[in-house]
C-alpha cells in the first residue's frame, strides 16, 4: 500500500509538471501567434524600445561631455585658487582690512603660492571707435594675471610698477577688442572707461584669449571685458579703497 501511494503521488507530480511546462509551451504559442498576427504594432514596440533605450545612453553621454567640458572650463577660470575674506572687526568696532604688508606675507612665507591680490569687479561703460557699450571691469594687482587661466595672446599684462604708479593701462579680451575697435591690432591704443559718471582714459597694453566668456555666452555679445590695476580706482576716480578679500593662486 505504501509504494502504491508513493508512485501514485510521484505520478501526480509528473503530471502537474507536464501540465505547467504545456501552459508554457502554450503560452509561447499565442505570444508568437500574436507577434505574427500584428507586425506593424510589434515592429513598432520594438523600434520604440530601442529608440527610447538609445536616447538613454546618448542623454547619459552628451550630459557626461558637457560635465567634462564645463569642468575643464572652470578649471581654466578659477582652478588652482581660493578667496580669503574679512569680516570680523577689531576691538574698537573697525573692521579689519588686508594690508600691502599681509599680502607680501602671505606670497613669501606661504608655500606654492604664486600670486595674491586683491579683486574689485565694477560694471560701467567703454567707449571706442565703434561706440560705447557695457563694460564689466575686474581691478587688482599684477596677481590678477593668474586669476584667469585662458592666455595673453598679444602685448603683456599690467605689472607691479603699473600698480603702485597708478598706470591707467588695461588688458581686454579678444571679443572685446572687436567689439570696441573692429579688430584686434590694439596694442598702445586708448578708450574711454565710465564709472558712476566719471570718465578716465585707459591704454590697451594686453589682449587675453577669452575661453571663459564663451563658455557662458559672452564672447561677442557687445559687453566688454577689462582688467586693470586696483590703485586706478582710487587715482582715477576717487575711491577709497580698502582690502577686504584676496585672490591667492596656487603654482601647482
Amino acid at each position: 500500500s505504501l509504494e502504491e501511494g508513493d508512485g501514485s503521488n510521484g505520478c501526480a507530480h509528473g503530471t502537474v509538471g507536464g501540465g505547467s511546462m504545456t501552459q508554457v509551451w502554450e503560452y509561447i504559442k499565442i505570444a508568437l501567434m500574436n507577434i505574427r498576427s500584428n507586425k506593424g504594432r510589434s515592429i513598432l514596440t520594438m523600434l520604440g524600445i530601442i529608440i527610447g533605450i538609445s536616447s538613454v545612453i546618448m542623454i547619459i553621454s552628451i550630459g557626461n561631455g558637457v560635465k567634462s567640458g564645463i569642468n575643464g572650463e572652470l578649471n581654466s577660470m578659477a582652478g588652482g585658487q581660493i578667496a580669503v575674506y574679512s569680516n570680523d572687526t577689531a576691538e574698537n568696532g573697525t573692521e579689519v582690512i588686508f594690508t600691502e604688508e599681509d599680502m607680501d606675507a602671505i606670497q613669501e612665507k606661504v608655500p606654492n603660492v604664486k600670486a595674491v591680490t586683491p579683486s574689485w569687479s565694477f560694471s560701467g561703460s567703454a567707449t571706442g571707435r565703434k561706440g560705447t557699450f557695457d563694460a564689466t571691469t575686474t581691478f587688482g594687482k599684477a596677481g590678477l594675471e593668474y586669476c584667469n587661466q585662458d592666455p595673453i595672446i598679444k602685448g603683456r599684462y599690467f605689472t607691479d610698477s603699473d600698480y603702485y604708479t597708478a598706470n591707467k593701462v588695461c588688458v581686454i579680451t579678444e571679443s572685446s577688442a572687436k567689439t570696441l575697435f573692429g579688430n584686434t591690432n590694439v596694442i598702445g591704443m586708448s578708450f574711454d572707461y565710465t564709472l558712476y559718471g566719471m570718465t578716465q582714459e585707459f591704454t590697451i597694453v594686453g589682449i587675453r584669449k577669452d575661453n571663459a566668456s564663451k563658455l557662458f555666452g559672452m564672447g561677442g555679445t557687445g559687453t566688454v571685458t577689462i582688467e586693470a590695476p586696483i590703485s586706478t580706482i582710487s587715482d582715477g576716480y576717487g575711491f577709497y579703497v580698502e582690502y577686504t578679500d584676496l585672490l591667492i593662486v596656487s603654482d601647482g
